[in-house]
């Protein structure tokens, strides 16, 4: 924020120094001569003041005893000017920020998730477009794409920390749904960086649910000091076997497990009947006369079927 000093007068003759001062506003930038004696530089611009020697910074002199307080107007115009000037000029470079944060509508983790979020201001139209589309193809979505307060191009782009992948919102926005990605595994990894309570950890295995066509949980959250400690099975359609624990700070830890590990923590967790039920005894074992002819039958019965139709 750029600083400078201008001399003020009051109606009395009284002289004194005034630090001002420039940032940006919610409807562009602002010259400050110390609150509440603060102008939009645009409206400064735009429609000068008439008399070149008394630009009113307190014209009822609110904060002066009542005296009116006033500076040189030309003085203020070309401090505006050359702050736009400097402003402008810094952008031969196209300007980006980064950083971690809420959702761009101000609400943390929304969605059960962690955000970043890149502000850039670019010269031209064609330097903002090309940069765009580098950061749409990292998956970052774009938030607001218009003009800063000086008539620059400027845009606000964000996406889930850390995502390496395409993702959605939903369509309504209810923050009760969660995200989905192209990548389901990636929206797992991602969701589980950000477990901190029963309801974020409930988001992420719900997901994981969704995942994994036989999934259970086999010990539940203790209520204990907050706790979220937690252990699950899991079983892909390739047989493949998986245990998960959440610790008790909601972080997770995937484990591939052989089909005998599998059923010893399934009786341990009295839960033997999901190995039948999941054919977990029968995983690599040689295929008997009895699977034999159940094969055949059910090859023979989805011929009559055809046959029927």
């Amino acid at each position: 924020m750029d600083k400078h000093t201008i001399l003020a007068h009051d109606e009395n003759g009284n002289t004194f120094s005034k630090d001002v001062s420039f940032r940006t506003g919610a409807s562009g930038s602002i010259i400050s001569f110390g609150f509440p004696e603060e102008f939009y530089i645009e409206d400064i611009l735009s429609h000068p003041p008439k008399d070149p020697e008394k630009f009113y910074l307190d014209a009822a002199g609110r904060n002066h005893k009542g005296s009116p307080v006033y500076c040189s107007t030309d003085e203020v115009l070309n401090l505006c000017k050359t702050y736009i000037q400097k402003k402008q000029s810094l952008l031969d470079v196209p300007r980006i920020v980064g950083s971690d944060g809420p959702h761009p509508c101000g609400e943390d983790n929304r969605y059960g998730v962690q955000w970043s979020g890149v502000s850039i201001t670019t010269k031209t139209t064609e330097q903002m477009q090309k940069l765009l589309d580098g950061y749409q193809k990292k998956f970052w979505h774009i938030w607001i794409d218009g003009e800063d307060d000086v008539g620059n191009p400027s845009a606000f782009l964000f996406k889930p920390k850390d995502c390496r992948c395409e993702w959605y919102e939903p369509d309504d926005l209810d923050r009760r749904k969660p995200l989905t990605f192209d990548d389901p595994a990636e929206g797992i990894r991602l969701l589980g960086n950000n477990i901190t309570d029963t309801k974020s950890l409930q988001v992420y295995l719900k997901a994981v649910e969704e995942y994994y066509p036989k999934f259970m949980t086999l010990g539940g959250v203790s209520n204990k000091n907050n706790s979220l400690w937690s252990t699950y099975i899991a079983m892909d359609d390739q047989n493949n076997i998986k245990y998960l624990n959440i610790g008790h700070d909601g972080a997770p830890k995937w484990e591939d497990i052989d089909p005998e590990t599998a059923q010893k923590r399934l009786r341990n967790a009295y839960f033997e009947r999901i190995i039948g039920e999941w054919g977990i005894d029968r995983i690599g074992a040689q295929p008997t006369l009895f699977d034999a002819v159940e094969a055949v039958n059910k090859m023979n019965s989805a011929n009559s079927q055809n046959l029927k139709v």
